[in-house]
């Protein structure tokens, strides 16, 4: 492939991207980031955020796909991410989909991010 094909194909890429989106509203969109545990938890629904090395912050909610990571808090009535956890680093496979009222407050149509897997990395 020549360089002048390279920027055609990623234009045509992004572009099926975007028109798969449009057709396909309800389409999850799937990523993984590798990155550093800053943060989590919830009162209705838990949820972790993993920034990466580029500053990339995602909140994705867990959907019972974290684990035991979280205590609960007396005072709030809520969990917060075990402090032991924060500063780990971790992988983090996410979809961007639909809520389908798995989380209270946003609407069924609302797309969220939501955990697929959560790995400590060594």
């Amino acid at each position: 492939m020549n360089r002048q094909t390279a920027p055609s194909l990623s234009l045509s890429l992004a572009l099926s991207v975007a028109l798969l989106s449009a057709v396909l509203p309800g389409a999850a969109l799937a990523a993984t980031l590798s990155g550093t545990l800053r943060g989590g938890g919830g009162i209705d629904d838990l949820h972790v955020v993993v920034q990466s090395a580029t500053g990339q912050r995602i909140t994705a909610y867990c959907d019972g796909h974290c684990g035991d990571w979280f205590d609960e808090e007396a005072e709030s009535g809520g969990s917060r991410l075990k402090k032991a956890l924060v500063g780990r680093q971790v992988t983090l496979d996410h979809r961007r989909e639909p809520n389908r009222n798995r989380i209270a407050g946003p609407g069924p149509y609302e797309t969220l991010d939501f955990v697929r897997r959560i790995e400590l990395s060594r």
